[in-house]
């Protein structure tokens, strides 16, 4: 009997989970573009996606930087990307994202790398559409 009470609560909170906010959703959009630009290694699109008062902690550097990216190198790596755990707030002018992401590199040779990420950013309203102000990525803590 408990367990039936307990499936009927979990689907009623399923059931009146709210569906993104226009801007939620228009920030997801953003991240896939993210993950997009770098699988096809569009460097206009990925430094598009930047605010210039960029703050932030990117994954395998010692200090947290702060401006634009650096350019994309264009390599012979074929990459894909998956995305999990999705999760985002909003207050007034922002979205805040959290989130899972797997790299897969396939090399010339064909040798396969996998990297896994957990990142979160936040993106503002700007004249030209939502851009990522600060940001952080680290790698998972393995067993965890």
């Amino acid at each position: 009997m408990k367990a039936i009470a307990l499936f009927g609560s979990v689907l009623l909170i399923l059931a009146n989970k709210a569906a993104p906010s226009p801007q939620v959703a228009a920030v997801w959009a953003q991240e896939r573009a993210y993950w997009q630009a770098t699988v096809d290694q569009d460097d206009a699109v990925y430094q598009s996606l930047w605010h210039p008062a960029f703050l932030g902690w990117p994954c395998d550097e010692k200090m947290p930087v702060s401006g634009r990216p650096p350019h994309m190198v264009r390599d012979a790596v074929k990459r894909s990307y998956a995305m999990r755990g999705q999760v985002a707030t909003e207050a007034p002018n922002l979205v805040s994202t959290f989130y899972h992401a797997r790299e897969k590199d396939v090399m010339p040779g064909g040798k396969v790398a996998v990297t896994d990420y957990e990142v979160t950013h936040t993106w503002v309203p700007t004249r030209a559409g939502w851009k990522i102000i600060s940001g952080m990525c680290k790698h998972p803590v393995a067993g965890r």
